[in-house]
């Protein structure tokens, strides 16, 4: 909008738009979420809807309850709002506008929506109210609005501020109220809504279309491209940097939103990502597929119970195949122009640096110069012993050290975390050889790195008879300050900090738990994060660590467990969902 509304109005509104995380989940999804897409134009670069009925605003204030029971006080003062009315409640008294439940709740309909889109000078907006009584929603915006005035116009109430050099407006119509900044762009108008809308678009539609479930308690869309470039006008830029950014806004596509609360303590959110238009990049070689193998979910029955965030990732191999890929294509292409930008090149700076550019595009374009890079690096082939470990699922898992302890005389007790990250391989010979070859051509990397301590490999036997090969680094002192165990069986292969391989292996505190709420169909990325209870043992020890840390001290009131997943599709589109759930305190179950 054109200028800033009271403090106020624009509390809120604000206070109503947090209702797009936490709201009921009972209703479906298109029925009341695009009622109000009517009054934005087809061209509108954002929009968001969610629900305002009276069981909305409960659960709401139910979850904001829990959320900041357990808040200390030193985080936000004594007598901070626990719930949204009650925070209503304090904005309204201070312009005489009532308590919510009095002079908010009477009038108020079941959505609210806002959105964005072009106008001549800077972008236009309006916040859409549903309403069930257009009296007693004018007394209450006079209220809020002390000195504005009111008039009847061609059908509607059109309420104006004293000050002429006020733009803010509010229309008061049968069903609705309308709040925007009056302009030559955006005048009022007997009829508000528009004969094309936003639901018409076909950005819209598109991205809306892959929400992956049925009910919602917030719908948003965003034109992402035409949104970015739009918020590049009033920015101070090079000459022709425009160019580029262009090109990259076109390749990103429109993005929709849907959040939900599957219950009192937890919030989900989806993300849909279309992918825009690709007709550079194709220009380039360059392709992408959203879609990709799954990942192996039955995995996590080894992965230790404790685990403190637990990453599965499905056929790395071909995501790196098709990074290489796409980079290579790019590169072969630049080639092409490159020739005739050396000659300009070398004559507005140097032959050398115009020989170091074309080398260097070379290089990249060059896989076999790749393949030699790496294995002189490393000791290994890529494409034979490094890439059929990636072509299954991979699991990175990590928890708090139970030892940890900073003061500790042990250098192995320094180290907050202990982890490990498990391949699928195709059989376990191959994997005894691949240990083997490891555990020499890291100690040559280690030795070749410098005089400072040592390394040393030594054959263990696990239970049950597995075979592995222990990793200890020494320091300066001769004390261990590392202890690393890759070992492999039925099919797995396992490597990371002793302890909790071993475990593994043993059987022992094994059997990850993920939440409740699914990831989603077909995720080729999933994460979970269990954090530890709040005043337990482990996270106050780490968090005693680093005492300046805000957000390791107060993390933990905030956020319980999260999950994440990703899922792919054929033409570059992507869904995310993240799941976040409050801590439970002593008072939950």
């Amino acid at each position: 909008m054109r200028r800033t509304m009271s403090r106020a109005f624009m509390a809120i509104t604000l206070m109503f738009t947090l209702v797009v995380s936490v709201a009921s989940a009972a209703q479906p999804r298109y029925a009341d979420l695009e009622a109000l897409t009517a009054y934005f134009p087809k061209d509108t670069m954002l929009y968001a809807a969610v629900r305002t009925d009276e069981a909305s605003i409960a659960t709401l204030d139910q979850f904001v309850e829990n959320a900041t029971t357990e808040l200390p006080v030193s985080m936000f003062g004594q007598g901070f709002p626990i719930t949204l009315t009650t925070a209503i409640d304090l904005i309204t008294a201070q312009s005489d506008g009532g308590s919510f439940d009095e002079a908010i709740r009477p009038w108020l309909g079941d959505t609210l929506a806002v959105g964005m889109y072009p106008a001549i000078r800077s972008a236009a907006g309006r916040i859409v109210i549903q309403i069930t009584d257009t009296g007693a929603a004018e007394q209450a915006a006079l209220r809020v609005f002390p000195g504005w005035t009111s008039r009847d116009v061609d059908g509607y109430t059109l309420l104006t501020p004293t000050r002429a050099d006020d733009l803010n407006r509010i229309a008061i119509y049968d069903n609705v109220l309308v709040v925007y900044s009056w302009s030559e762009d955006a005048a009022p108008q007997p009829n508000p809504t528009f004969d094309a809308d936003v639901s018409d678009s076909p950005y819209y539609v598109d991205a809306l279309s892959r929400l992956p479930e049925a009910d919602y308690d917030m719908l948003a869309f965003v034109d992402t491209p035409l949104l970015l470039a739009y918020n590049e006008r009033n920015n101070t830029r090079s000459e022709g940097d425009w160019l580029l950014l262009s090109a990259v806004y076109r390749a990103i596509g429109s993005t929709a939103f849907g959040a939900t609360v599957i219950d009192e303590q937890t919030i989900a959110l989806d993300v849909a990502q279309t992918a825009g238009n690709q007709a550079g990049l194709d220009a380039l070689g360059v392709q992408f597929s959203g879609s990709g193998n799954t990942v192996d979910s039955s995995l996590l029955v080894v992965v230790p119970r404790d685990s403190f965030i637990v990453l599965q990732a499905a056929d790395l191999a071909t995501v790196f195949d098709v990074m290489g890929g796409n980079l290579q294509a790019a590169a072969k292409k630049f080639q092409i122009a490159l020739s005739s930008l050396i000659p300009s090149l070398a004559y507005s700076y140097s032959a050398s640096m115009a020989g170091f550019v074309s080398g260097s595009v070379v290089g990249v374009g060059n896989p076999e110069w790749a393949d030699v890079l790496f294995a002189n690096l490393s000791g290994f082939d890529y494409t034979t012993e490094i890439r059929p470990l990636l072509t299954g699922t991979t699991t990175f898992f990590m928890r708090i050290n139970p030892d940890y302890n900073p003061n500790s005389s042990r250098f192995l007790d320094w180290e907050p975390f202990e982890g490990a990250v498990m391949f699928q391989v195709a059989d376990d010979e191959s994997a005894q050889a691949f240990m083997d070859k490891f555990a020499r051509e890291l100690a040559i990397s280690i030795y070749a790195s410098g005089p400072e301590g040592t390394a040393r490999f030594s054959e263990t036997t696990l239970p049950g008879g597995v075979r592995g090969i222990t990793l200890t680094i020494y320091g300066v002192s001769g004390q261990p300050i590392e202890e690393f165990l890759i070992a492999a069986q039925n099919q797995l292969m396992i490597m990371g900090t002793r302890r909790i391989v071993q475990e593994v292996f043993a059987g022992e505190n094994i059997g990850f738990e993920t939440q409740p709420t699914p990831v989603l169909v077909d995720s080729g990325l999933t994460l979970h994060i269990n954090f530890p209870p709040l005043f337990s043992p482990e996270w106050t020890n780490l968090q005693n660590s680093d005492p300046g840390n805000t957000l390791l001290q107060q993390m933990l009131y905030f956020i319980g467990d999260l999950t994440g997943s990703v899922a792919g599709n054929d033409d570059a589109g992507m869904v995310l969902r993240t799941v976040v759930t409050l801590p439970c305190h002593d008072d939950c179950g």
